[in-house]
């Protein structure tokens, strides 16, 4: 389990790095990790981690939306937390 690990430390320095550089996180960046969440959920556990991961997806983006809509967050943050629910 050292890769999803190793994955998920990337693309949050990645972030963290464009955040404090241009106060954005890319979509490009925050697709690809989702999609790489995705992918190796199903590598690692199979189509079982499928529906809970869009399950997931759903309830921490509609929670990220929220404080979205209250101001806390702009959307690339609310796109990355969404991503990070795989």
């Amino acid at each position: 389990m050292l890769l999803p690990t190793a994955a998920f430390l990337a693309f949050s320095a990645a972030a963290t790095y464009t955040d404090l550089r241009s106060r954005m996180i890319p979509d490009w960046l925050n697709y690809s990790f989702l999609l790489a969440g995705v992918g190796l959920g199903y590598y690692f556990i199979g189509e079982a981690a499928l529906a809970p991961a869009g399950a997931a997806i759903i309830i921490w983006f509609a929670f990220a939306y929220l404080v979205y809509r209250l101001g806390g967050w702009a959307g690339g943050d609310v796109k990355f937390f969404a991503a990070l629910a795989p």
